[in-house]
């Protein structure tokens, strides 16, 4: 939360992804976020994290194989 970074300019190319409000502590960010969700997955990744090409792919495989 508070992040001086390029994050809404990057946020803003993706219209699937909502950026919310930035107050601390940033669970409550993910609660409301969670309750916005739609859909069988919710991956919350901070804006200073980095993941690979494929993570969504291998942790949807991982969620398959261990049920």
């Amino acid at each position: 939360a508070g992040s001086q970074d390029l994050t809404a300019e990057v946020v803003a190319q993706f219209p699937q992804v909502n950026l919310l409000p930035s107050h601390p502590p940033v669970g409550h960010q993910r609660d409301f976020g969670g309750k916005l969700a739609i859909g069988n997955y919710i991956f919350f990744i901070d804006a200073d994290a980095r993941v690979t090409s494929d993570f969504i792919s291998c942790s949807l495989e991982e969620t398959k194989r261990d049920g």
